[in-house]
């Protein structure tokens, strides 16, 4: 198949030597098929990325026409090129993140808009508007609607970019250039998105496992956005302690975001599996967002430890938002059950075991820290909880009942003027505010 992409490429170059929309088409789908079959890692997706990227300069398909109705291009094909450059933003975007290079799609340099929230159908159905989207597709027509349409989950993942754009920016940038108030601020957006989307496109960790989806897409589709909300929630948590010079491991807000994450994941990963088998959907989940938050909790797990603040008088030591044995145990089933989804043959198979054996050795030295307290100092028999941790629910419940993780704010929404649409949320010039 790769072969076949890349004689389809060669070929419309042949025939049209300027970049055109055959030729971007085809060189996403190579970048999505080559990333597929080769792995995030492979220097030739990132090569294809780059390529794909420069056309879409080339061709000013990072920005909307200044005068629409005046361009010469149809409205359905600049539609369908929104939709485009949505998909390789996102995933411009995920690339950065898993390689720690800097993204190649940044938003400064690009105005293109949200894609409209109208069915495949729409965009090719003659004599339909942008107009007639407007027109048919109000703010509350996304309380109405119970159907997702495509552009559903395009604009959702699009703006949720923008938010890991921020993050990137201050995991890879410069030390000190993002203030504490503009990481609040991303932390509001993301938050006031969230409680934006409608209930069709919203995870529920205890309705939605329950329910009868039509598809594994559509179940897929859902969870996935839960697991990127939590993840940008936990990352904009991180760069708050990166600003701000804080430790990590010592955040109990990070820690209980951390192990929200890990715990989300991990279970429905189970659900999944049982539901419609394993998959490299599966493992790519679980690497994707478990194993980045359980490798903060294991380092803190292992850092607790070694400095005695493990304390044998409470089920939890002052920072860790679990027992000591409970959190060591789900950590090491994560690592457990990655092991056994992920397949050699996987075109990511060595980025699956660096992180997890890097896990794997924090988890040891966590261990033998443990082992190396002195008899008077390990906790009695009955003191910690050895309850399995399967249900998400109750460990949650648990975590919520102490006083001391009660009430984590995931947003500081003070100063929203909500309710917010997307559209809302995706422009800047709204929520900057002084710092």
């Amino acid at each position: 198949m790769l072969s076949a992409s890349d004689a389809a490429i060669a070929f419309a170059k042949e025939q049209y030597h300027d970049p055109s929309d055959v030729l971007l088409w085809l060189r996403y789908e190579n970048f999505v098929l080559t990333r597929n079959c080769c792995g995030y890692e492979s220097y030739r997706t990132w090569a294809r990325s780059g390529r794909l990227i420069n056309d879409l300069f080339a061709m000013n398909i990072h920005r909307d026409p200044e005068r629409p109705q005046a361009s010469d291009t149809p409205w359905f094909l600049r539609e369908i090129q929104t939709r485009l450059f949505a998909c390789m933003y996102e995933a411009d975007k995920s690339l950065s993140r898993v390689l720690g290079k800097l993204p190649r799609l940044p938003r400064q340099y690009c105005s293109r808009r949200l894609p409209l929230k109208i069915s495949d159908e729409n965009v090719l159905t003659a004599g339909f508007t942008s107009d007639d989207a407007i027109v048919n597709m109000p703010h509350l027509g996304s309380c109405i609607r119970q159907e997702s349409f495509h552009s559903d989950w395009l604009r959702i993942r699009y703006l949720f970019a923008t938010f890991r754009e921020v993050v990137l920016g201050v995991r890879l940038g410069a030390s000190g250039q993002s203030s504490e108030s503009f990481i609040r601020r991303t932390s509001s957006r993301i938050q006031a998105a969230w409680e934006a989307l409608p209930t069709y496109l919203c995870y529920n960790p205890v309705c939605t496992p329950n329910t009868t989806l039509s598809t594994p897409y559509q179940y897929l589709a859902q969870l996935l956005l839960y697991l990127e909300y939590l993840d940008l929630q936990f990352s904009t948590q991180q760069a708050l302690c990166y600003t701000s010079g804080k430790d990590a491991g010592g955040d109990t807000k990070l820690l209980k975001l951390g192990l929200t994450l890990v715990t989300t994941t991990a279970n429905a990963a189970r659900v999944f599996c049982r539901r419609f088998g394993a998959s490299t959907d599966t493992a790519l989940m679980l690497w994707f967002y478990g194993l980045p938050s359980a490798l903060v909790l294991a380092d803190a797990l292992a850092n607790t430890t070694e400095g005695g603040m493990d304390t044998p008088t409470a089920n939890r030591s002052v920072m860790l938002p679990l027992s000591w044995l409970e959190l060591h145990r789900q950590l090491s089933v994560l690592s457990a059950e990655l092991e056994v989804l992920v397949d050699s043959t996987d075109s990511n198979y060595a980025l699956y075991s660096k992180q997890k054996e890097t896990l794997s050795r924090q988890l040891d030295r966590a261990l033998h820290a443990r082992l190396e307290v002195s008899p008077s100092k390990s906790p009695q028999s009955g003191e910690t909880s050895t309850a399995p941790l399967s249900d998400i629910d109750k460990l949650i419940a648990e975590m919520t009942e102490d006083e001391s993780f009660a009430d984590v704010p995931t947003g500081d929404l003070e100063s929203s003027a909500g309710p917010w649409t997307l559209d809302d949320i995706f422009d800047d010039s709204l929520w900057n505010g002084p710092e």
